[in-house]
C-alpha cells in the first residue's frame, strides 16, 4: 500500500530532478563571443534537378545549419539573403548522381562550405563561417 508520505517524497524527488536537469542545461549554454553557435536557414532550400534517365525533374529539399562564433550572428543575419542565393544557385546546378550518392553529398557540403566562406569573406572581410550541417536532405 502506498502511503501519502511516499507519494509526497516521490513528487519532491521528481521536482528536484527536473530542477537539476534544467539548471544544468542552462549552465551549459555559452554566450561568450567566441563560443560556437548554430543558425538554421529558414525556410528549407527547395529546388529541382534534371533526372539523368528521364525527361522529368527531381526534387531536392535541404535544411542547412550554419556554425559560427556568437560574435558574428548579426553579420550572418544581415547577409542571409546572399547565403540563401548561393545555396539555391549551387543546389539547382547539381546532377542526380551527385545528389544521390553519399560521397557526393559530403562533397556538396564541402563545396557549399567553401563557397559560403568565400562569399562571406568578400562581403565582410572576415572569416565568419566555421562549418555547415545538412540537418535534412531529401530527394525524390
Amino acid at each position: 500500500m502506498i502511503t501519502q508520505k511516499f507519494i509526497d517524497a516521490r513528487r519532491l524527488l521528481n521536482l528536484l530532478i527536473i530542477m537539476l536537469l534544467s539548471s544544468s542545461a542552462q549552465a551549459s549554454v555559452d554566450d561568450s563571443p567566441d563560443a560556437l553557435t548554430y543558425f538554421p536557414i529558414h525556410p528549407d532550400i527547395v529546388t529541382n534537378f534534371v533526372k539523368e534517365k528521364s525527361s522529368r525533374f527531381g526534387f531536392l529539399n535541404i535544411q542547412v545549419q550554419l556554425s559560427f562564433k556568437n560574435k558574428y550572428l548579426t553579420l550572418i543575419e544581415l547577409h542571409q539573403p546572399i547565403i540563401e542565393d548561393v545555396l539555391v544557385m549551387h543546389f539547382s546546378s547539381l546532377t542526380e548522381a551527385e545528389i544521390k550518392s553519399i560521397e557526393g553529398r559530403e562533397q556538396i557540403r564541402l563545396d557549399v562550405l567553401k563557397m559560403l566562406q568565400d562569399t562571406l569573406k568578400e562581403e565582410t572581410q572576415e572569416s565568419i563561417l566555421e562549418d555547415i550541417l545538412f540537418t535534412k536532405y531529401m530527394w525524390q
